[in-house]
């Protein structure tokens, strides 16, 4: 996959993901990981898109203001 291709995905996705969050709200389970709740699914999505962009200021101020 080219990275327009991946970079389109990820808008796409992150797209649906905001629109279910805002739909379900914080406290909707996710019915595909049993025990998470939406609150769950965009700490843990976030912290991971903080990983892979590699900017380690950003991902200490998620560790430090995160509450999930």
């Amino acid at each position: 996959m080219r990275t327009a291709e991946h970079v389109a995905s990820l808008s796409r996705e992150g797209g649906l993901l905001a629109d279910a969050a805002a739909e379900g709200g914080p406290d909707m389970e996710v019915p595909t990981c049993p025990g998470w709740h939406i609150r769950d699914l965009l700490a843990h999505t976030g912290r991971v898109h903080l990983t892979v962009t590699g900017d380690p200021e950003l991902a200490r101020l998620w560790r430090e203001t995160s509450t999930v």
